[in-house]
């Protein structure tokens, strides 16, 4: 999206080009406006946002690059320009004077009408970071600031590490240091953050989170063990997924939790009953129980590439006396 971006204005009365802009002009009115930090990626002027000053704006002739007037954005992002002609125009936002990475992403109105003399048109100029999809973040390459909208898999205290994955319609990505926010699994989210790789894995992080509404969390996709080792060749990266029938092989207690190595006869999968959630350790994880899980998939240390299922809550997880572990 490039900084310069434009609204048009249409104000009412003669419209010509040359001589008749001036000498047929028999009505004029004020164009006002606003330039503001759209912080929260709404994209609506709120009490919430921040006006920006010294910000230039331009009115142009539509179908040329003559300039009608100009203004600057006051240090209450307020800008004024009285006396405009009747005609059709665009606002052109200098970028010169656009903070940096900042972009304009939203004019609005972008077509208003001045209808006759002293009649005003204000418009609300929008500066923030772009709105991009779960796929498109994966894409971008670390360092960009953007917004991506999602539904939050799982609560933002459920690891201890303020970390919340997140799901779009067809893609799901790990959000690291989540800012304070009461976010629990089902919410309808919207992220400002940087992107990053964890074990090269891409990630949003150093995250401002926003609450949009309560949605539903989206059922989790029945994977067999090998697929969710390989995150089905990455595909399946911080998504929500499920094991079932998989048959305990062994047990190990590491810094995080209770790591259980588990089978359903397609390959090796780990489990990761994180510390940081209550779960009730007993005799049933044992060599030989079979497991039904449902968890996000983390990459793990190492090359090739491997995911761990992390359970979100004791719900997550059944298991049951079963039969001797399948052999590797």
């Amino acid at each position: 999206m490039s900084a310069l971006t434009l609204a048009t204005l249409l104000v009412a009365g003669c419209i010509g080009t040359g001589e008749d802009r001036v000498t047929s002009i028999d009505a004029a009115g004020t164009v006002d406006g606003l330039v503001y930090y759209d912080g929260d990626g709404n994209r609506e002027a709120t009490d919430d946002d921040t006006p920006i000053a010294l910000v230039g704006i331009r009115l142009l002739y539509f179908g040329t690059q003559d300039t009608a007037t100009r203004a600057l954005s006051d240090r209450n992002g307020l800008f004024s320009m009285p006396a405009v002609p009747a005609g059709l125009y665009r606002i052109v936002i200098d970028p010169a004077t656009v903070p940096d990475s900042l972009l304009v992403v939203e004019i609005d109105p972008g077509v208003e009408i001045i209808a006759s003399r002293n009649d005003t048109t204000t418009t609300a100029i929008a500066l923030s970071f772009p709105i991009v999809t779960i796929e498109e973040a994966r894409q971008l390459p670390p360092g960009e600031r953007v917004f991506v909208e999602g539904v939050a898999l799982n609560a933002r205290e459920t690891f201890g590490d303020q970390t919340v994955n997140i799901a779009g319609s067809t893609w799901a990505m790990r959000s690291t240091r989540v800012g304070t926010a009461v976010i629990f699994a089902g919410d309808s989210v919207r992220f400002l953050g940087t992107t990053s790789t964890v074990e090269g894995q891409p990630t949003l992080d150093n995250v401002t989170p926003f609450i949009i509404t309560v949605a539903e969390v989206p059922p989790a996709i029945r994977v067999t063990t090998a697929m969710a080792t390989a995150a089905d060749s990455a595909r399946l990266d911080a998504a929500l997924v499920q094991v079932r029938d998989a048959t305990i092989s062994d047990t190990a207690t590491v810094a995080e939790g209770l790591a259980l190595e588990v089978n359903d006869g397609s390959g090796l999968l780990r489990i990761l009953l994180d510390e940081d959630v209550p779960f009730v350790i007993d005799s049933t994880y044992v060599p030989g129980s079979l497991v039904d899980a449902e968890g996000l998939l983390v990459p793990l240390p190492g090359t090739p590439a491997t995911w761990e299922l992390k359970p979100r809550s004791p719900a997550d997880i059944q298991v049951e006396a079963g039969a001797i572990p399948p052999t590797q």
